[in-house]
């Protein structure tokens, strides 16, 4: 509890005393009490290998409560029941005038988070099966709106049951990259009043929104929309060709800023995840490498474009373009860095993002960047930077 306090993660005395209030432990039974309280994510559901429901870290859950602000009295809806616990503390902000309502879609996962908010002794939720995509209108309107899961659009459910001047918190993807953006309800628009780096597993359900993930020689390529992948193996299995930028990143800047600026900027945007043994070489080349158990796991921004793969790494602690198949997108990955480091790196912390539902006439503005989803339409651009 002091270290989140100590980092910055809580930051209000109301959160802090949910935090102390709610045990944690009950809501992750298969784990050791000293396990419960590490600040990292527990996985408590798998489908075919992947993660599909988790208790998320301490911290990033902190962080979200006090982007969410939520006050005593407050109806709250949240997307991803997940083990209960996150509703636990959302109950003990709204307080016995408050109610919360937390919705997923999964049977199993609905019982065990009943089960624990019973063993914790929670009163005031009330958990609901179903597609979290169409809300619980039963219970609108809410004053807070909150998903615990990654979604590539605001579902229309969700506007029509935010109360007039609520807030709506999402880990929403912007072209791949997901940022956890708070938003206030200005009628037809939305616009955020926080925005800080996140990482969840993806909706479920009928609005889960596009996505292609093709893996080959234990390099992973995922990309925000359909795309044709089928020539990616060969592509891959070629010699690269590697071109020193000259600059250097921290892992900050490059989690926090500059994926974001490539996402944005560069339609080609996708994302390659590495594995290989530790000791060998890599099958890509990565500019985020760590150890995980008895492998080495990368992770890069990269560009597809047609026959050609720009992927970024690092070489001697300074960022490179790696192209595979041709230069020609290495050049157009490699400028947007550079333009990126001349506009002041800019980070998520002075991002600005407003979402209008439907289609929005989008003026010339200088730097702003619109994205067209299924139903809004996504406005960002970094005023401050």
């Amino acid at each position: 509890m002091s270290g989140l306090v100590a980092a910055g993660a809580i930051k209000s005395p109301a959160v802090e005393a949910a935090f102390r209030a709610v045990p944690r432990h009950v809501f992750v039974p298969e784990v050791s009490a000293e396990h419960a309280y590490r600040n990292e994510a527990i996985p408590t559901k798998l489908v075919e290998g992947r993660a599909v429901s988790s208790a998320w870290q301490p911290s990033i859950v902190a962080v979200m409560l006090e982007q969410l602000d939520v006050q005593p009295g407050q109806r709250v809806l949240e997307i991803g029941a997940g083990t209960g616990y996150n509703a636990a503390l959302l109950a003990r902000l709204v307080g016995p005038s408050g109610h919360v309502v937390t919705v997923d879609l999964d049977e199993d996962i609905v019982e065990d988070a009943r089960a624990h908010l019973a063993a914790a002794g929670v009163d005031g939720v009330d958990v609901v099966c179903g597609d979290g995509g169409l809300g619980h209108p039963a219970g609108a309107p809410y004053d807070r709106i909150v998903l615990t899961v990654g979604a590539w659009d605001l579902a229309p459910a969700w506007w029509d049951q935010l109360a007039p001047g609520g807030r709506l918190l999402a880990p929403l993807s912007l072209r791949g990259v997901q940022r956890c953006v708070a938003l206030e309800e200005h009628g037809s628009w939305m616009e955020s009043v926080s925005v800080c780096d996140c990482g969840f597993m993806r909706l479920r359900g009928g609005f889960g929104g596009p996505e292609t993930v093709m893996s080959t020689g234990g390099v992973t390529m995922t990309f925000d929309s359909e795309v044709d992948v089928t020539g990616i193996p060969e592509l891959v299995a070629r010699p690269a060709v590697a071109r020193d930028l000259n600059l250097s990143a921290t892992p900050e800047e490059l989690f926090g800023g500059l994926a974001l600026w490539l996402a944005l900027h560069d339609p080609g945007y996708c994302t390659v995840d590495a594995v290989w043994q530790m000791g060998d070489d890599p099958p890509i080349p990565t500019a985020a490498m760590f150890p995980s158990n008895e492998e080495m796991v990368g992770w890069s921004p990269a560009s597809l474009n047609g026959e050609s793969l720009a992927v970024l790494a690092r070489m001697n602690d300074r960022l490179a373009v790696h192209a595979f198949g041709g230069e020609s997108n290495a050049d157009r990955l490699a400028d947007a860095v550079k333009r990126w480091d001349a506009r002041g790196r800019p980070s998520s912390r002075s991002l600005r993002v407003r979402v209008h539902l439907g289609t929005h006439p989008v003026g010339h503005a200088a730097g702003l960047v619109e994205i067209r989803k299924r139903w809004t339409t996504v406005l960002i651009d970094w005023p401050s930077s």
